[in-house]
């Protein structure tokens, strides 16, 4: 899916860490991802300039189809470790069957973010 500022991208969770690239120039990493069926928790950090909404995961079945699940979501972002910890938390509705379709996730990655580098300003750092 492309709506021109905007692409949604999939991965599998075969190989943790994996890359998460949301623009030219950064992306998030998924460090590591555990699901139960209360909750689903994933841990990430940035890896160069991302925009600053909240990444977000979409479960995928195995054709790649989005599955609509209701979840509440939690976000922490730990200013010392730089780790982003995602806490979705299933609706009780949910089914050990639904849960067994995910075999992947999807993401939005926005290819038109830009650094605004006549804007920029540099901080010297006391030595």
């Amino acid at each position: 899916m492309d709506d021109g500022h905007s692409e949604l991208k999939s991965f599998s969770l075969a190989n943790l860490p994996i890359r998460l690239p949301k623009n030219d120039d950064g992306a998030f990493v998924l460090e590591s991802l555990e699901m139960n069926d209360e909750k689903m928790v994933a841990v990430m950090h940035q890896d160069g300039p991302v925009s600053i909404m909240n990444p977000e995961l979409i479960p995928i079945d195995q054709e790649g189809e989005m599955l609509r699940f209701d979840a509440s979501v939690d976000y922490d972002y730990d200013r010392e470790t730089g780790k982003i910890t995602l806490t979705y938390y299933w609706e009780e509705s949910l089914t050990e069957e639904e849960l067994n379709n995910i075999a992947g996730f999807s993401y939005f990655a926005n290819y038109d973010f830009q650094l605004n580098e006549e804007e920029a300003i540099t901080i010297k750092l006391v030595e």
